[in-house]
């Protein structure tokens, strides 16, 4: 026993195995024909899982998604002795991945697969396809995926589903979006349903690194930036609510670093939906150091779930160099 093992509970008394072997494929446990073995889904433990070893050899495995399952046979595989007794584990953050979200030359599509091959291995769970040099993705916003780019957009999606990865496909049009014009939003719902009816059904706003002055129509209607973000992404959330039972929206925010309150984040506290996600960098857009303190105070700021979107260890600010050190300075729950 020994991967994402948190805790254990034992009476100090032993069960030994003759045999005991798992098969992630067909979901099955294998061991002595005296041993009585049960899985069971138990809504609330997320990614986590829980196994009872019962003095009567009953042994009882818990989860709520396929990961815990996963990471519950992990932990069992090869066992032939254990006390009786709890044992608890499963990763600790309820999203563990990867945002492809910097500037530069993009991963070709066989990067892709290949990070979302280690994603499995590494125990991560997201994948937020967001490059910003896929003119698809924030320059040609408006315009569908070609077949060819679509085809390997749905490879991905594939491919995240099989490695159980919930894949986020992100769309960036805050560059030059009209927020007075309707057509604007036909033009954003086209694209994001291009995703939506192959199965997608987690999605990301960005509006980061735009020039949000408002101008025009749009500053005599919505008057600051805020109010116009809230806007879209109240109409989008909309949008996915109509279309889909289940879904996850986040949205990146324009003033996504920073631990103090302004205007703009006020404004979206207090008019963008409650369920919509917000991304958050830490102190800065690199941040050295992000403890507890800081997610708390900034998720009371805009009133919103935050994810970290963690900027490490992206170089596409000092391309000449590769960063490998470890992630140091984070808080528990950062």
């Amino acid at each position: 026993m020994h991967d994402y093992l948190s805790m254990s509970h034992t009476t100090g008394r032993t069960l030994e195995f003759t045999s005991f072997s798992v098969d992630p494929e067909k979901r099955k446990i294998y061991s002595d024909p005296e041993v009585n073995i049960r899985i069971i889904k138990d809504k609330g433990l997320k990614d986590r899982y829980q196994v009872r070893f019962f003095s009567d050899y009953d042994v009882h495995v818990h989860h709520e998604h396929e990961r815990g399952l996963d990471y519950a046979f992990r932990m069992l595989s090869g066992i032939r002795s254990v006390m009786i007794g709890l044992y608890e584990g499963g990763p600790e953050f309820d999203i563990r991945g990867i945002i492809e979200g910097f500037y530069g030359t993009p991963w070709s599509h066989e990067d892709r697969l290949d990070a979302l091959d280690f994603m499995k291995e590494a125990g991560m769970n997201a994948y937020f396809y967001a490059p910003k040099d896929d003119s698809y993705h924030r320059h040609l916003w408006r315009t569908p995926y070609p077949k060819r780019e679509l085809g390997h957009l749905l490879e991905l999606v594939d491919r995240a589903n099989r490695n159980l990865v919930d894949f986020y496909f992100s769309i960036s049009p805050g560059n030059d979006f009209d927020y007075a014009k309707d057509h604007e939003f036909e033009l954003l719902f086209n694209k994001i349903d291009q995703l939506l009816e192959h199965g997608v059904t987690r999605f990301a706003l960005l509006l980061d690194d735009i020039d949000y002055e408002l101008k025009g129509e749009n500053k005599d209607r919505f008057k600051r930036p805020g109010l116009a973000h809230a806007f879209i992404t109240n109409r989008l959330n909309n949008h996915l609510k109509k279309k889909l039972k289940d879904y996850v929206l986040v949205m990146c925010p324009t003033e996504y670093a920073q631990n103090w309150n302004t205007v703009y984040r006020k404004d979206l506290k207090e008019t963008m939906d409650p369920d919509v996600v917000v991304f958050w960098t830490g102190y800065n857009t690199v941040a050295e150091y992000i403890p507890d303190h800081d997610g708390e105070r900034v998720r009371d700021i805009f009133g919103h779930e935050l994810i970290l979107w963690d900027n490490f260890p992206v170089n596409d600010m000092a391309t000449d160099r590769i960063f490998l050190g470890p992630i140091v300075n984070r808080g528990k729950t950062a």
